[in-house]
């Protein structure tokens, strides 16, 4: 491939996501985001952001007053510990077949 002055392809920047994030705030560090960039960070409102603090996702505060900080590991734990197993419908019914088949 011939030298441009650029960076090859395999050292460029990922293009971004168009939400006005960087590559350090979207967790590829470790680090500490405020507020309404944790939400903009996990998809979702600071409303919603609110309500998972109330229900356990840990916060950093240097005091009462002061800015509300959360790690984005955080809010992956917090989520993974949150996830509800997927009910496998198909699985369900082969069973109660079976049940009925052999207790017939």
């Amino acid at each position: 491939m011939p030298d441009c002055g650029g960076h090859r392809e395999s050292e460029a920047e990922p293009q971004g996501r168009g939400d006005g994030l960087t590559r350090q705030s979207r967790g590829l560090r470790p680090g500490y985001l405020p507020l309404r960039e944790a939400a903009r960070w996990a998809g979702v409102s600071p409303r919603t952001l609110k309500r998972w603090i109330r229900r356990g996702l840990p916060i950093f505060q240097a005091g009462p007053r002061e800015k509300v900080l959360v790690r984005p590991k955080d809010i992956d734990n917090f989520l993974v510990r949150r996830e509800k197993p997927q009910i496998s419908l198909d699985a369900i019914v082969e069973e109660t077949i079976s049940s009925l088949v052999t207790g017939a």
